[in-house]
């Protein structure tokens, strides 16, 4: 079992969300290692934007106004995902990564999609007091 938490991006198509990405996945002991797995994604949005969003941002009484500028926190991003991918193992500390997730998000179905990545890890040399 490999266990994973990184800081993570999720672009959608109207923003961006930077977080935390937490996950679980099983593979085989070989060097291509086909894995399965599951996974969490939290973050958060910060949005500069004059496009029109319902809201008052300027708190004067006028709504989606020409010019009038959104700024700060708007969004909270959640995600839970299944995935599947393989690793291939080049060297003992060096691993390729493909993966393919579906990501079910807090945002509504159009915002619910695949995402497919790739990666290149390196593991460090473990300490003598790594168990």
């Amino acid at each position: 079992m490999d266990v994973k938490c990184s800081f993570a991006s999720y672009m959608s198509e109207e923003e961006g969300y930077l977080g935390a990405d937490a996950g679980l996945c099983l593979q085989t002991p070989t060097r291509l290692a086909p894995f399965i797995g599951v996974g969490t994604l939290l973050g958060l949005s910060r949005t500069v934007s004059s496009a029109p969003d319902g809201r008052d941002n300027h708190e004067d009484m006028f709504v989606d106004e020409p010019g009038e500028v959104s700024d700060g926190i708007d969004h909270f991003l959640t995600a839970v995902y299944p995935e599947t991918g393989v690793h291939f193992w080049l060297t003992h500390r060096w691993r390729l990564s493909v993966d393919g997730r579906y990501m079910f998000t807090n945002l509504g179905d159009n915002h619910d999609d695949w995402m497919i990545g790739g990666q290149l890890t390196f593991f460090p040399q473990r300490s003598r007091f790594d168990y």
